[in-house]
């Protein structure tokens, strides 16, 4: 059989871990100084919102999501986590925040999305899951810092 989870999952992981890489957030960062007040920019904030929309755009339609998209949300969490956590100092303060905020807009959602929707099992599940795991992440970056 054809692990088709598994290599899908890998090309998932690697574009989303690609994507908050310390040096793309930092060259975000250092890009929005070479502009004018007055011209338009692409932002951190901009980034970190954009991909959290998209990735989890599921929610605002309570629809069942489905095994490749979850993986990718799973994926999302753990790189947001990475970045939260900061355990080697890669990241910019402002990352660590956006992080932060990202997590905190994703289990509001989660949360609102299962009170008010009827999902299948395996979102049902998936979605608790994800709201566990960040409540562990605060858990576990308040002891850590």
């Amino acid at each position: 059989d054809y692990p088709i989870h598994d290599y899908v999952r890998w090309i998932q992981s690697g574009t989303i871990y690609r994507l908050h890489h310390p040096r793309i957030i930092s060259r975000i960062r250092d890009n929005e100084l070479k502009f004018l007040q007055n011209q338009t920019k692409y932002t951190l904030s901009e980034h970190f919102q954009k991909i959290t929309k998209s990735l989890w755009n599921e929610l605002n339609n309570n629809k069942n999501i489905n095994s490749f998209r979850r993986d990718l949300q799973k994926s999302h969490i753990e790189v947001l986590t990475v970045i939260l956590l900061n355990e080697k100092g890669y990241f910019h303060s402002d990352a660590v925040a956006l992080a932060r905020a990202s997590l905190k807009e994703i289990h509001s959602n989660i949360k609102l999305s299962l009170e008010s929707a009827l999902f299948d099992d395996y979102t049902q599940a998936h979605l608790s899951e994800c709201a566990n795991k960040i409540q562990s992440v605060y858990k576990a970056q308040t002891i850590f810092n």
